[in-house]
């Protein structure tokens, strides 16, 4: 182009430059943004600051991006997963869903939900709350956006519950209070186990009575009368001691018994003990059973 005029040629180039892109070169910029963010984020899919740029970048977006077919497949996968739900792996399965479909479509609005709603079943409180925080940037309708609200409240509450519930002193006094329910499911329980010693066997008796420990040795079976001790019906004086609690069936004495014991444990169902010897060694080949 030939211009014969130095001050118009000028203007020309000015005018040239200063004109705006074209929609279509605005949506392929946008695009390429929307692109490149998205690939980020499959790097790093806990990034939700980036989601939230997304989210916003969308939303300058003319017109707005397509839903992949990918995403809308996964939430109904998603879906069928949260309606079928009965135990708490059943919503980690709709999780998984949900989150493959948000980390497809990063400003998918109902997936955020969605997401939100079987992480808060599934008792992931603080995933939760964020997901619902990125679903009302989507710009949810009004209605929507307040029952988001009133989830949001009520999960912060279940969360805080849950924290107390966890503190170690909760879960100290927990312990303890079932510690002392196991002590007096055994009030009256009578634990018995044979020892044979050489020529004679003793018959070894526990009686549990409130906090007592009371023990009894008797002699059942002998060959070898020659002592007063190794006689059939002799029986040693009945030893007793306070019982205290060290854990959930794990019980102290507070004085010494037979054989330099002071510990016994008593398994789940209550149906046999174990004394613990002075070096906290069971006597797991001689346990004493329940009687009826």
């Amino acid at each position: 182009m030939k211009c014969s005029h130095k001050g118009l040629c000028a203007l020309f180039l000015v005018a040239i430059l200063f004109l705006p892109f074209s929609p279509q070169a605005q949506a392929a910029s946008s695009q390429e943004i929307l692109t490149q963010s998205i690939s980020d984020l499959q790097k790093n899919p806990h990034d939700y600051a980036l989601r939230e740029k997304i989210i916003r970048h969308v939303q300058t977006m003319k017109p707005a991006p397509a839903v992949p077919e990918e995403a809308r497949r996964f939430m109904n996968r998603g879906m069928a997963a949260a309606e079928e739900a009965k135990t708490e792996k059943d919503y980690r399965d709709a999780i998984e869903e949900f989150q493959k479909a948000v980390n497809s479509a990063p400003w998918l609005g109902s997936g955020y939900r969605n997401l939100a709603v079987v992480q808060d079943k599934a008792g992931q409180y603080s995933q939760a709350v964020q997901n619902l925080k990125l679903y009302l940037l989507t710009n949810p309708p009004t209605a929507d956006a307040d029952a988001a609200k009133t989830l949001m409240d009520k999960i912060e509450y279940r969360q805080e519950k849950k924290a107390k519930e966890s503190s170690p002193e909760t879960v100290a006094r927990r312990d303890q209070d079932q510690s002392e329910t196991f002590l007096r499911n055994l009030n009256g329980a009578v634990f018995s186990a044979d020892l044979d010693v050489g020529c004679f066997g003793e018959r070894h008796t526990v009686t549990i009575r409130g906090n007592e420990f009371i023990f009894r040795s008797r002699c059942y079976r002998s060959t070898c009368p020659d002592q007063k001790n190794t006689r059939v019906g002799y029986e040693d004086a009945p030893w007793s001691g306070k019982i205290k609690i060290i854990g959930l069936g794990h019980f102290s004495v507070e004085s010494q018994m037979p054989w330099q014991c002071n510990e016994f444990k008593v398994s789940e169902d209550g149906s046999k003990m174990w004394l613990f010897s002075g070096n906290k060694i069971p006597f797991t080949h001689n346990p004493f059973y329940r009687g009826q």
